[in-house]
């Protein structure tokens, strides 16, 4: 998941799908190592095709229009390619198809750049652990959209039902080399309601017009609740507890979603987990309001503002307390390297 920096189109025909020596014309086209390739609505004879040309032969019938087409369609993605890089966007293989297909490209937001506004808006609220859990589940992302599409980016509105599901199958097939081991039931489960937070974030960020997730959320999230209650693993249990109580929200199930947040607030209090109390308060004000409960909307929405306060101020502290640190440390260095080139100076002199 990089800035665009090397960029080339070419064709190519698949012999193996020939039918009666005919095959169709595809474009390659490759920005950095990520690849996609798609058939145009060209055939040609397999024998008139010059594989090195990326064209056909000079002396093959129609070659003459055939690689001018094929010229046109090499500027066309090539200035699709520059004027993307003129308005500083992210560029993919997949965007510049798009693009060249005519398809409602809007504003490009990647799965890539989603993460990365996750991390850099939530690095004050997780912790450094929480943070590599979100890396580890980038880096099967990027596998799978390797294995899958042969790039590793994609659109966040190219993220479908489909997509998920190839996802959970990659996940739960994928043998990682080494000693370690398959992933169990309960990492999968991990991964995809990493995944299901970044969807929720893209949707919030009105990236997306609607939630992927939205099909398959609840029998995800009542099946992992159920194996992290087996577990006792209570972190999971709160953060799954959480995201059903959204997810309740958001089909409009209120009074699932209210017993659910109730349940997730009695689970942090007795774990001390500010964030996830600040969170629920927060849904709990969004439930009550809904529901036309000013009072209990006006209490949790108190108790949210009281706790987001001081887990900011709380953050801020910490925040100093580590550039404080890491300012006398470089200090501290600086005495020492001026220490040894003065020991230096003497041994020469």
């Amino acid at each position: 998941m990089r800035t665009a920096q090397s960029f080339g189109v070419h064709f190519t025909v698949k012999k193996e799908r020939a039918k009666e020596g005919i095959a169709s014309i595809y474009v390659v086209i490759t920005v950095n190592k990520d690849k996609t390739l798609f058939a145009l609505k060209r055939q040609v004879r397999v024998e008139h095709w010059n594989k090195g040309h990326g064209g056909l032969k000079p002396k093959a019938p129609e070659a003459q229009e055939t690689n001018a087409y094929l010229d046109e369609v090499k500027f066309t993605i090539t200035t699709y390619y520059q004027q993307l890089r003129l308005e500083g966007k992210e560029i993919t293989p997949l965007l510049l198809k798009a693009c060249f297909l005519g398809e409602d490209t809007g504003e490009t937001y990647n799965l890539s750049a989603l993460m990365d506004y996750h991390n850099e808006t939530a690095s004050a609220a997780l912790t450094w652990s929480t943070l590599k859990h979100y890396a580890v589940t980038r880096r099967y992302l990027e596998k799978f959209l390797v294995a899958k599409y042969k790039t590793t980016d994609i659109r966040v509105k190219d993220i479908d039902y489909k997509f998920i599901i190839d996802f959970e199958t990659f996940l739960r097939n994928y043998k990682p080399a080494g000693h370690y081991q398959p992933l169990n039931n309960n990492g999968v489960m991990k991964h995809l309601i990493r995944l299901r937070k970044m969807t929720t974030l893209a949707f919030k960020l009105q990236w997306i017009s609607r939630d992927p997730f939205n099909d398959k959320a609840l029998s995800y999230l009542t099946a992992a609740l159920k194996d992290f209650r087996a577990e006792n693993n209570r972190n999971w249990i709160m953060r799954v507890l959480l995201e059903l109580g959204r997810t309740y929200k958001q089909t409009g199930q209120t009074d699932l979603a209210v017993t659910t947040t109730l349940e997730l607030i009695r689970h942090a209090g007795q774990s001390g987990a500010r964030q996830y109390i600040r969170d629920a308060n927060y849904l709990l004000y969004q439930l009550y309001d809904s529901l036309g409960n000013n009072k209990d909307a006006f209490e949790n929405l108190k108790k949210y503002t009281t706790l987001n306060n001081q887990i900011a101020i709380d953050n801020s502290a910490r925040k100093l307390a580590f550039y404080k640190t890491a300012h006398e440390r470089e200090q501290d260095q600086l005495k020492i390297d001026l220490l040894n080139k003065q020991q230096q100076l003497q041994r020469k002199n």
